[in-house]
């Protein structure tokens, strides 16, 4: 009984935003819209906390920062990102990061994979070559082509996250000293720029890379692992709109649902470090126009239409305080597992 009412109010919040097929339509009225205070609920509205913005660091276009009056240390930047620099990012995330030293959802069954978006750009750009050959009415060589389909794509819609600097073990919940690789230093800067408006930058040691598909979700927890919470986590959304939930330090606490659209920053800080938070929904067609940003990136029509029908997630925090030092392996693996 304790256990399941633990449970119950996140649970009935996940419940009541996940997306079901042939249910009813959503009701988002007490979702929090930080882009759009008037479409907000009187009771959200009291909750909301304007704080100073800050300038600098690449941010001078951040027009406002928010919190929520029961989440100290919770701040949300809503469009922190321009949509050229959302592009890049994403550019990024999917081209460079699922190469070898890091590691990916696919590493264990598919092995080191490289090129993996280079890989599934060129599939995309010799399908759009041979339906602009092929004859409209040849519905056979079309359909062997859907059948024959695009071996990196498929590799590509299979990618679920990739993990950066110390690499979590996903099996005990905890980061060993050894499983390392070097952090890359575009993600270091773009999270020590905006952990900066927490008055607090991290030294960015891990990340882990979340890329979801519009059915995705990701179920409530904490993010507990690392050995020190005095940091913020740092959190960046690209692509479709989340509904994302942020509680207390139980499930039992109701959690406050959140919409999260392209370009949004989330830090944690403070109380909401050890808060519990979760994905249940991202809604289709909300991805804003990436179209005609070639220039930006080689691949900006196909990385378009990848972001279009998904959500790319980065998410980077500190693993040790300054000067610490990694507990052995034996005492680690004793507290993950407590």
């Amino acid at each position: 009984t304790d256990d399941r009412a633990q449970t119950s109010a996140f649970r009935v919040a996940e419940k009541k935003y996940k997306n079901y097929q042939d249910g009813p339509p959503t009701d988002y009225t007490d979702v929090i819209d930080f882009r759009h205070l008037d479409h907000n609920t009187p009771a959200n509205t009291s909750r909301i906390i304007t704080l100073p913005t800050k300038k600098g660091r690449g941010f001078d276009h951040v027009a406002q920062m928010y919190s929520i009056s029961s989440l100290e240390g919770f701040i949300f930047i809503p469009n922190a990102f321009p949509l050229p620099e959302q592009l890049r990012i994403a550019d990024f995330c999917y081209h460079d990061c699922p190469d070898p030293p890091n590691i990916t959802n696919l590493s264990a069954t598919k092995g080191t994979l490289t090129n993996l978006f280079d890989n599934a750009f060129e599939e995309h750009t010799q399908s759009l070559n041979n339906s602009q050959e092929e004859p409209s009415h040849s519905a056979s060589k079309k359909k062997r082509k859907v059948e024959n389909v695009l071996p990196s794509r498929a590799l590509l819609n299979r990618l679920r996250w990739v993990t950066l600097g110390y690499h979590y073990d996903w099996s005990n919940r905890i980061y060993h000293e050894e499983d390392v690789s070097p952090f890359p230093p575009f993600i270091s800067d773009l999270s020590q720029r905006v952990s900066a408006f927490a008055e607090d930058p991290i030294i960015p040691q891990a990340a882990i890379i979340n890329f979801y598909l519009l059915d995705s979700t990701l179920g409530g927890h904490q993010d507990d692992s690392e050995f020190d919470f005095t940091k913020p986590i740092v959190s960046l959304s690209i692509g479709n709109t989340a509904v994302f939930l942020l509680g207390g330090t139980s499930k039992a606490e109701e959690p406050v649902a959140m919409f999260v659209r392209s370009g949004d920053v989330i830090l944690m800080g403070g109380r909401a470090r050890m808060s519990y938070h979760g994905v249940p929904r991202i809604i289709a067609d909300t991805c804003p126009p990436f179209n005609n940003l070639d220039s930006i990136s080689p691949r900006g029509s196909f990385l378009a239409e990848v972001l279009a029908n998904g959500r790319l997630n980065v998410n980077v925090r500190q693993v040790l305080g300054e000067g610490k030092q990694f507990p052995s392996r034996e005492t680690a693996s004793t507290s993950s597992s407590q």
